[in-house]
């Protein structure tokens, strides 16, 4: 488990991800790292585009993601029923 400086600043999120249309969780820009966190029962995808459905990463139901390189959107969206995607910001 990662452990992250008590002096950094964290933005924290939480987002219903339905199946229908792809939703905006993260927006672009400056920052250090960017925690996605599963928390529906159902697998969710997740990726840089807002085309997903097809080109997102798959990330298990409860599972977490972790991006500590890119400066990009980050995108979610359902395969089936709706979700729940959290997780924070790390300025």
């Amino acid at each position: 488990m990662e452990h992250f400086p008590a002096s950094e600043r964290r933005q924290h999120f939480r987002f219903i991800v339905p199946s229908a249309y792809p939703v905006l969780i993260v927006h672009s820009g400056p920052r250090k790292k960017v925690i996605l966190v599963n928390e529906g029962a159902d697998a969710t995808r997740i990726g840089f585009s807002g085309s997903i459905a097809t080109e997102g990463m798959y990330m298990e139901a409860k599972k977490s993601h972790i991006d500590t390189y890119s400066m990009d959107e980050w995108w979610a969206v359902a395969p089936s029923s709706s979700g729940s995607v959290s997780g924070y910001i790390v300025y």
